[in-house]
């Protein structure tokens, strides 16, 4: 999807865009006080971005989805989780 708006190298945006974007997502999360599990559902839908440039791409690629989806939901999740003890903490 993201493809028809930029071409970008496929690596900068597995190693670099997608996981800084979970960072910041959930780092919003932690500070917006939100559900705990928006993060990582939000993240987990990021390989889309660049996996759904059409119907037969996404359904050789939906593992790929998957693999990469989980470790961008995690990160999602353990920003989300770190920054929230960091403010719990400073809070005392």
């Amino acid at each position: 999807m993201i493809y028809h708006f930029m071409n970008p190298d496929p690596f900068q945006m597995v190693f670099l865009f997608c996981p800084l974007l979970a960072v910041v997502i959930g780092a919003v999360s932690a500070f917006l006080r939100r559900g705990k599990i928006i993060a990582p559902i939000i993240a987990f839908l990021f390989p889309l971005l660049y996996i759904t440039t059409d119907w037969n791409t996404f359904k050789m690629n939906w593992d790929a989805w998957l693999l990469w989806g989980v470790l961008y939901a995690v990160i999602a999740f353990l920003t989300d989780r770190g920054i929230s003890r960091i403010r719990k903490r400073n809070r005392k």
